[in-house]
């Protein structure tokens, strides 16, 4: 085991201690699929070094793509198929050789890879190797290690929970440019602790109302910009439009009823699109589809925590510069670089 603290390496029987700086190990080799110090390289990985906050959910996709790529590394198909060829050509050499038993134990045996072998290849092509079990796996991880220890860049819609907690934008001298309305708090605190709202001159709030101290200062700029854009993203879920498309009877969101647009994707966004993509049902439990428009009108919900924090932040201030015409595609292009998942986008998104 190898302290993500002090870098110590000790063995399982020395205890669950680092004989070096008394850390506490979580994650046991052996039987866990990671360990603790692979975890906390997986945080820097996707906080970049520390620089960009991150949701619960986005870490569980993180630990779910990792063992995803390990399961499934390029050398393990190369190996599969190494061996295919030789049993192929074992086969053939013993038939030759007028030697039946050797002939037809390596014959059977490269059908048994063979089968394999394109089970394998397949999985990685059609980038269906996420499964339930993993999503599973992940959950419990990050449950069990944040019970012993704190994740650093973790955030979870409580930064600025107290009264005494302010948002760190200068109303009076930073007007925003546009006002984004997010789905949850979480994601509140990812990007403003990220400071992507002084980067794009851009109000964030929660549809809830979080932080206060920004919802309560919306209406006065509203007001004294009446040409100011609400934009306002959700996940892909037939329960997130009808949260968003609420907030135009919500009273407290009567200084923008009119100014609302809407970046979520609907069901009109999956007509024209054929994915293998991720969707959780009412139970968080995994789905992986190529048939997005089917489950989405299911009630299941394809969540954008699935994006690392740096490539989500990317695509939301595409979207604040675009409308939020580019978003769709840019996301679903986008998922094939982070689970190898393959994309065909048929639409046009202008």
């Amino acid at each position: 085991m190898r302290c993500p603290q002090c870098n110590h390496t000790q063995s399982k029987k020395e205890g669950n201690d680092c004989q070096k700086c008394g850390y506490r190990f979580v994650l046991i080799p052996k039987t866990d699929p990671i360990h603790d110090y692979k975890l906390t390289q997986l945080v820097k990985q996707l906080s970049v070094n520390e620089q960009y906050p991150f949701t619960r959910a986005q870490l569980v996709w993180e630990i779910v793509r990792f063992l995803n790529k390990r399961r499934l590394m390029p050398w393990g198909c190369l190996i599969i198929l190494g061996g295919l060829a030789s049993g192929v050509a074992l086969t053939a050499l013993f038939h030759l050789a007028n030697n039946a038993g050797h002939s037809f134990f390596w014959g059977i045996l490269s059908v048994v890879l063979g089968i394999f072998a394109y089970s394998h290849i397949r999985k990685r092509i059609n980038g269906n190797a996420l499964n339930k079990q993993d999503y599973i796996t992940a959950k419990k991880l990050v449950q069990r290690y944040q019970e012993q220890h704190e994740i650093k860049g973790l955030v979870e819609g409580k930064a600025f929970a107290s009264q005494e907690d302010t948002v760190p934008l200068d109303l009076a001298g930073i007007a925003p440019e546009a006002i984004l309305v997010l789905e949850r708090d979480d994601w509140v605190d990812a990007l403003v602790l990220g400071r992507f709202h002084m980067q794009h001159k851009v109000a964030v709030v929660s549809r809830t109302g979080y932080p206060r101290q920004m919802f309560a200062a919306l209406p006065g700029f509203v007001q004294a910009h009446p040409s100011i854009s609400v934009l306002v993203l959700h996940d892909a879920s037939r329960a997130s439009v009808l949260h968003a498309k609420k907030l135009a009877g919500d009273p407290r969101w009567a200084f923008a009823a009119t100014h609302l647009r809407y970046l979520g994707l609907t069901e009109e966004s999956f007509t024209d699109v054929s994915a293998p993509l991720c969707w959780l049902n009412a139970k968080d439990e995994l789905t992986i589809s190529r048939e997005p428009l089917k489950e989405y009108q299911a009630g299941k919900r394809f969540p954008l925590d699935f994006f690392r924090p740096l490539q989500l932040q990317s695509l939301m201030a595409t979207a604040l510069v675009s409308s939020g015409v580019l978003l769709l595609s840019s996301l679903l292009v986008s998922s094939t670089a982070e689970a190898g998942i393959s994309v065909d986008v048929s639409g046009d998104f202008g």
